[in-house]
């Protein structure tokens, strides 16, 4: 008891000494402290704010075996190319939704979003006691209004996630007819699983298989992990690049299904300046651009596997590019392997 009283005369002694060096400094110093400290009040709100919207609650699976999920691929002409590979889709059920749908599968994204006009215009004929769009405002974001899905639960072949607060993208997306929302075969996409759905798990992805898993552990003797990864402040993952003796860190982005590596005319030097072989023209987030490609002129390797020389893109506009790496690449390097990216322990396998 004595040894408590202590430490809180302590703390009030300490309180009372800031008091008295506060009042004695001049008008500056004092806004200065006072900006300093809201603004790492406003951190701590805003990183709490952060994380409620993006916590899944995800049913577990059996340790002995993997649960798998299949994913579909979907094609896209761009220019005068068709690409069957242009991008990943995963079959989900939304309590509340009496169909099928397909969210986008990019890791790319850091939070799983809803597409505010598709989502609208399948709630039109949900059930009653579905989810709803809701507006909102925090303190974080005080000087806009945000929108969400509150209380949603999405079912992905045998496992369930759960979240209590989803991002919608307002003024994104397409009003879906009525008709196309009940014809079971129509392909509707309401929007994009990110990176945060699979935090804290291992994420299995079986390309020649199109399917994928997520667990807490995998079965034992699965794959021999190659190389440490990293995770940027939002849980996207890094990968470790070797080229030309140069230590590059390279982004893993599968919603960027078309390219080997992609760049920024800012990084481009670091790898080559050879001609532009390529162009083509792509859309971020409904913006289209033209990237342009060259062909690197030396063997590379990505998390301790070689590679011969590919091609890589150069992103003229920055548009849906991680810029704080090097490079990204995507799902071009692995569609004939199966990959492993652990999240928990920060490390990537290939079978």
């Amino acid at each position: 008891m004595g040894k408590v009283l202590l430490l809180t005369c302590g703390f009030q002694i300490k309180i009372s000494t800031f008091h008295i060096t506060f009042i004695g400094m001049n008008v500056v110093k004092r806004i200065i402290i006072v900006i300093i400290f809201l603004g790492l009040i406003y951190g701590v709100l805003l990183v709490s704010f952060r994380k409620s919207y993006n916590h899944w609650e995800i049913s577990e699976g059996t340790k002995d075996s993997i649960n798998w999920i299949p994913f579909v691929w979907r094609g896209d002409s761009l220019g005068d190319k068709y690409y069957e590979h242009a991008a990943m889709f995963i079959p989900v059920h939304i309590a509340g939704i009496r169909r099928q749908v397909y969210f986008q599968f990019d890791l790319g994204s850091d939070y799983t979003v809803f597409y505010e006009y598709n989502t609208q215009s399948l709630l039109s004929n949900a059930n009653k006691d579905s989810f709803d769009i809701k507006t909102v405002s925090s303190f974080p974001f005080f000087w806009k209004k945000a929108k969400e899905v509150s209380n949603v639960t999405l079912y992905l072949n045998r496992q369930q996630a759960f979240n209590k607060h989803c991002f919608v993208m307002q003024g994104y997306g397409t009003e879906i007819a009525t008709d196309s929302i009940k014809d079971q075969n129509s392909f509707i996409v309401p929007g994009t699983i990110g990176s945060d759905f699979f935090q804290d798990k291992i994420l299995v992805i079986d390309y020649p298989g199109q399917r994928f898993a997520f667990c807490n552990d995998l079965p034992k003797g699965y794959i021999n992990f190659c190389a440490s990864i990293k995770l940027d402040k939002n849980g996207g993952v890094i990968l470790p690049m070797k080229y030309k003796g140069e230590d590059l860190n390279i982004f893993f982005d599968n919603g960027a299904s078309l390219f080997p590596l992609l760049s920024t005319e800012q990084n481009i030097s670091e790898f080559d300046t050879g001609p532009d072989i390529d162009t083509v023209p792509i859309s971020s987030w409904g913006v289209t651009h033209n990237v342009t490609g060259r062909m690197l002129q030396d063997s590379f390797t990505l998390c301790g596997i070689k590679f011969p020389p590919r091609e890589i893109y150069v992103n003229h506009s920055g548009l849906g590019i991680d810029k704080h790496t090097d490079a990204t690449t995507g799902n071009a390097l692995f569609e004939h392997n199966i990959i492993v990216i652990d999240f928990k322990h920060k490390r990537f396998g290939l079978k």
